[in-house]
């Protein structure tokens, strides 16, 4: 089997579950429907300069969807999200930002008060 129909068909098993998973070790779950795992997908490909590639596994896709997960609004927006022509709105773009730094706090890269004050200052609160 090749490589390309492997990575394919791990995605699948991950987003046909219907949730993500924190990390391969816990069983900390959250709902993740598959424009869920789109949005983290995306996310990623937009930040990937600053992704060390290859990629060994998919922990990383699975941090950023938790993080999606994780915050009401953004999985909200991305569940009504439709495809445009166009690039992204100025609202995708900061739900985009403040998705990949949650990412980044639960990755430990970044801890929980930089995130914060991080993700207030995109929004315009510091």
């Amino acid at each position: 089997m090749t490589r390309a129909i492997k990575l394919v068909e791990e995605l699948l098993n991950l987003v046909n579950t219907g949730t993500v998973q924190k990390d391969a070790r816990s069983n900390d779950t959250k709902p993740a429907s598959p424009r869920l795992w789109t949005t983290g997908i995306e996310q990623m490909i937009t930040g990937r300069e600053r992704l060390q590639l290859p990629l060994e596994n998919h922990n990383y896709l699975r941090a950023v969807v938790w993080g999606l997960a994780s915050d009401p609004a953004q999985a909200l927006a991305a569940s009504s999200k439709r495809p445009q022509a166009g690039g992204p709105s100025t609202q995708q773009l900061l739900q985009d930002q403040v998705g990949r730094i949650q990412s980044d706090i639960v990755l430990g890269l970044i801890t929980k008060e930089d995130g914060e004050r991080q993700i207030a200052a995109l929004k315009g609160g510091a």
